[in-house]
């Protein structure tokens, strides 16, 4: 059995499990979904409507400047109520590059808001990395990466037992695609499995379409293509979970 297989046999037997959402501003939920809303809290949804045995909760943080780390977190927000406890933490802060979140580690390393240690922690970076036109976020994609690399191991010597899947950013523009190959990268030279978010955005991605994409959910706001709505974060939201369930199963 391989370590996602793992996850999947520690749902099975009912024991306690706590789920890390680390990233950026789309993964708080800026600029248009509540704290019910966003992708991590449609993961959550999903999670609680398959894992019935489980009490699912979910502690969303809340983070007034992007410059500092989260300021609290609200909850739990009981989702479903069950057996053993089942969390879902938000860990994202808008404006967040990989240095960024490196500065405010002890949001999401060591003991958690529900007072445990995470068992798989989620992460999602690379748009305000790849912001060409903002100088104090920029880097290359090669930095990037490496950067990516030495905050995953940083996370490791605090929390040895967490496991990792990286979240590819959704999209914006082009200059996001290296970024977003060089997540996909890191992932297979550090054995991390990576569910493909940007290929999920990329793919209803429309430069020259009103809101950018097909008029389904991609975005509702003109000049903005990365954060989700609403109906955005639940096809976000469903897609990592049904990826999730693949890996899980195949590493049984």
């Amino acid at each position: 059995m391989n370590k996602y297989g793992i996850i999947a046999e520690k749902l099975k037997n009912g024991e306690a499990l706590t789920l890390n959402f680390v990233g950026d501003s789309v993964t708080r939920g800026t600029n248009y979904c509540n704290n019910d809303e966003t992708y991590v809290a449609r993961f959550a949804a999903y999670m609680a409507g398959h894992f019935t045995s489980h009490t699912v909760r979910r502690y969303d943080g809340i983070a007034p400047n992007e410059l500092l780390p989260i300021d609290h977190f609200e909850g739990p927000r009981v989702i479903s109520e069950g057996g053993a406890v089942l969390d879902v933490i938000r860990n994202g802060v808008g404006g967040n590059t990989v240095l960024r979140a490196h500065r405010r580690i002890g949001d999401f390393t060591g003991t958690l808001a529900n007072g445990r240690r995470p068992d798989l922690t989620f992460m999602m970076f690379g748009i305000n990395d790849s912001l060409t036109h903002v100088p104090d976020r920029y880097v290359t994609p090669e930095v990037f990466k490496e950067n990516y690399r030495n905050l995953i191991n940083a996370i490791r010597e605090t929390n040895p037992e967490t496991m990792f899947v990286i979240l590819t950013p959704t999209t914006n523009d082009k200059s996001v695609s290296d970024h977003a190959e060089r997540a996909r990268e890191l992932g297979a030279e550090e054995g991390i499995a990576v569910i493909d978010t940007n290929a999920l955005w990329s793919a209803h991605y429309e430069p020259v379409a009103v809101n950018f994409g097909h008029g389904d959910w991609l975005s509702g706001i003109r000049d903005d293509a990365c954060h989700p709505t609403p109906k955005g974060a639940d096809v976000t939201g469903k897609f990592i979970f049904d990826e999730f369930i693949k890996l899980m199963e195949a590493d049984k």
